[in-house]
């Protein structure tokens, strides 16, 4: 240890100092005194009583004892701890071969494990195999037996289908060419009827168009949108007639013709709120 070893090294040269100024050596070598030059450095000597010499040497021998219990000590820890660390490598050594030893029983374990599932196998796969063919069989036999009873039933009910289909399309057919004629004839009274009240929209604008000044034979496109009692939405011109003043008095002409006339029957009356139409004054 370290600050032991300089305690001792400090009462040693305590110690010679000592005895050297015990024996009283002189350091001048001439047989009387004299007076030292100045400036000279003069060291005396005193002697050291024998109580201090006994405490110096006392406390040299137990710092020895010390040093010696210290080592003692170390050793036996350091033994200690050899033996403990000798203890866990024999027990790790132990734990290890038994982990190895349960290890090969558990695999010898699922080895036997394995082998009897694999019998267990083999044996429900012949099984399976022998109920397999038997079912097979009894099914062949019970679906020809059901194939031939099915077959009988859907060519007896297929002919009555296709008849009762024959009967079923024959009337249908009647029935849809019915209603085509009848179809057709109201969409021809409805496009009549609107083509009615499209003239007398058309009548009733020109009317009220104001003919002065513009050439014979202008016309214009207009789009009308009408509420249901006639008044006017909104005019514009789809198709101008290349004349401003034109298309301005024609628009005029729709809005003081309002209200205009629809048909009575609302579903006609729907059909007109948008209306397009050729306005030529000068052939009404």
């Amino acid at each position: 240890m370290p600050s032991l070893r300089y305690l001792l090294i400090s009462l040693l040269l305590h110690v010679g100092v000592g005895l050297l100024l015990v024996v009283n050596i002189r350091l001048a070598p001439f047989p009387r005194p004299l007076s030292p030059p100045p400036g000279t450095l003069v060291l005396q000597a005193r002697a050291v009583p024998a109580r201090q010499l006994q405490e110096a040497r006392q406390r040299i021998a137990d710092a020895r004892e010390r040093q010696r219990q210290a080592e003692e000590q170390r050793k036996k820890a350091e033994a200690e701890k050899k033996r403990l660390a000798e203890e866990q490598r024999q027990r790790e050594i132990r734990l290890k071969q038994k982990r190895l030893e349960d290890q090969q029983r558990q695999q010898e374990l699922e080895l036997e494990q394995q082998q009897l599932a694999e019998e267990q196998r083999k044996r429900a796969e012949a099984e399976k195999k022998r109920l397999a063919e038997e079912q097979r069989e009894k099914a062949e036999a019970e679906k020809k037996r059901l194939a031939e009873e099915q077959r009988e039933k859907a060519e007896a009910e297929k002919k009555r289908l296709a008849e009762e289909q024959r009967e079923k399309a024959e009337a249908e057919k009647k029935r849809l060419a019915e209603e085509q004629r009848q179809l057709a004839q109201q969409q021809q009274r409805d496009q009549t009827e609107m083509e009615r009240y499209k003239g007398l929209i058309t009548e009733r604008i020109a009317n009220k168009f104001n003919r002065t000044g513009l050439v014979e034979g202008l016309s214009c496109t207009l789009l009308i949108r009408l509420t249901a009692n006639g008044e006017i939405v909104r005019v514009s011109i789809v198709e101008s007639s290349g004349s401003e003043v034109f298309d301005r008095r024609a628009e005029a002409a729709v809005f003081a013709a309002a209200p205009l006339p629809l048909p009575e029957s609302e579903r006609l009356s729907s059909r007109m709120r948008t209306l397009r139409t050729i306005f030529r004054p000068w052939d009404e």
